[in-house]
């Protein structure tokens, strides 16, 4: 057998290889000529490859290549535009007629697939309607009585009434429940409205006024049994002659019965105003002998005051109080790392000053 006609695994295997990258048969003897030193012709190539392949390579493409061209052509895209596109993202050249072969491809799948999804949703929605179409019919007062007449539930299941054994189970076991939580109803004497409320009239209290006894009245039921009570009590108190004894007037100085209270003087203001904040409630009242709510209401007059004297007396009783402060915390001591650096610091200045002064020549 002659070389040209027996084909080694090494041409073989470079065939797929130049077809796999797109090469048509011509470019494919071309190739084969340059690398093995004889040439075969482009028939004979293809037929090679037809014998070992049922599909050809060159026509079949990765996803990413069919993604490729469909998003290109459903971004309407020109087919010049996709072939360079393509041969730049790829390294490959692509005939026209491929594109229309890979994107009628996808659109027959998307086809398939929707009229997949219709027919399931068809599918569905006649289940849907199956389920409700299906109602069980309505039980009868006579289906009742025969269940609840039954002692047992074998009894009830063994009525044949058209109904399914769960039917009668279910049922038999509704209507026990229901038949336990109805009680008989006890009559029950309603309670008496409640007593009104607000002022009573003329007619009320001549009512109450007429009784003889706190029984006779509260039985009436007009209005609370206290209000009751007292109405009638003063109704009897009316009613006995009673001599009451004429009170003697009291002095009141001038004041129409009203209680003294003492006034603030300034010790006392100027006191309150030092020494308010450290005392406690107790304290404050035992000290200035006076509600805690008057002191600090004075306070309060004190501070928002617009009198000179008021102002003066503040202003004395503030400095008091830093003087205070500062006694009560007094300067805390350097720490060694503090009094370290201002050693050091003195040290410099020290050494300037030196140099300064030999400079000068002094």
């Amino acid at each position: 057998m002659s070389e040209r006609n027996f084909w080694t695994d090494e041409q073989v295997a470079f065939l797929v290889v130049c077809r796999t990258k797109r090469q048509t048969w011509e470019q494919i003897a071309l190739s084969m000529e340059s690398k093995f030193g004889f040439s075969r012709s482009p028939s004979n190539i293809a037929n090679k490859y037809r014998s070992l392949f049922d599909g050809d390579h060159a026509k079949e493409y990765t996803p990413e290549q069919s993604k490729f061209i469909i998003d290109c052509y459903l971004n309407h895209f020109q087919t010049k535009v996709i072939l360079e596109g393509y041969f730049e993202q790829f390294g490959q050249t692509i005939n026209p007629s491929d594109i229309d072969k890979v994107v009628k491809k996808h659109l027959t799948t998307e086809k398939k697939v929707d009229a997949e999804i219709k027919t399931i949703k068809t599918k569905i929605k006649e289940r849907k309607k199956m389920k409700t179409n299906r109602t069980a019919a309505k039980w009868s007062k006579e289906e009742d009585e025969m269940i609840m007449a039954c002692k047992s539930r074998k009894e009830a299941l063994s009525l044949q009434i058209g109904r399914t054994q769960g039917a009668l189970r279910n049922r038999w076991q509704n209507l026990k429940v229901k038949a336990k939580a109805v009680k008989p109803v006890e009559k029950v004497s309603q309670p008496k409205k409640g007593a009104k409320r607000g002022r009573m009239t003329n007619v009320e209290l001549e009512m109450i006024r007429n009784c003889k006894t706190v029984e006779e009245a509260l039985a009436l039921n007009l209005r609370k049994p206290e209000t009751i009570i007292r109405q009638f009590a003063t109704f009897n108190s009316k009613k006995k002659e009673v001599v009451l004894a004429v009170r003697p007037k009291q002095n009141t100085h001038g004041n129409k019965g009203r209680k003294y209270t003492p006034r603030w003087t300034k010790e006392q203001d100027y006191d309150l105003i030092l020494n308010f904040y450290e005392l406690s409630i107790d304290e404050a009242r035992n000290r200035f002998n006076r509600p805690y709510g008057v002191i600090a209401s004075r306070l309060e007059k004190l501070v928002d005051s617009t009198k000179p004297e008021h102002i003066s007396m503040l202003m004395e009783a503030s400095k008091e109080i830093k003087s205070r402060k500062k006694a009560q915390n007094p300067t805390p001591k350097k720490s060694r790392r503090t009094l370290r650096k201002e050693r050091k610091k003195a040290k410099k200045e020290a050494k300037l000053k030196a140099k300064l002064q030999k400079i000068r020549g002094e």
